[in-house]
């Protein structure tokens, strides 16, 4: 999937109070291997780690713990995380459905909570259950 970038408030990463940036400023894709790509196809500056892009078409990737700054004051750090979810109280169904959807995000699914576990999925059902310290969602 393509993500894009820019002023405007349908893009996925909209920065619609930042003049400096384009309207639409960038395309962003992670490929295969979990790297992620950038297309510049505003005209407004883009750079990644310091160096600019040359303009409209230019691609570059992003290292990890990469930046990218559009236009004049945007900054973004890129870090690449992978997931690790812990479910809680999920019924069966849902547990199968979590785990297609992980394996499609590249994030691992646990039974149990653990000291890598980066997010715990719970139903409403389970309100009463105890929260970790972890983000919830």
């Amino acid at each position: 999937r393509t993500y894009t970038a820019g002023r405007r408030p349908e893009c996925d990463l909209a920065f619609p109070e930042d003049r400096h940036v384009s309207r639409q400023q960038l395309e962003l894709r992670v490929d295969a291997a979990g790297a992620l790509n950038i297309r510049q196809v505003g005209k407004a500056a883009t750079e990644v780690n310091g160096s600019r892009l040359p303009g409209p078409g230019s691609d570059a990737e992003v290292p990890p713990d990469g930046e990218l700054v559009m236009g004049l004051t945007t900054r973004l750090r890129c870090r690449r995380v992978t997931l690790e979810l812990c479910h809680s109280r999920l019924e069966r169904a849902e547990r199968h459905r979590l785990r297609e959807l992980s394996t499609l995000a590249g994030a691992k699914v646990e039974k149990a909570l653990g000291p890598g576990v980066t997010h715990v999925v719970v139903t409403a059902a389970a309100a009463g259950a105890a929260f970790t310290p972890k983000m919830l969602f």
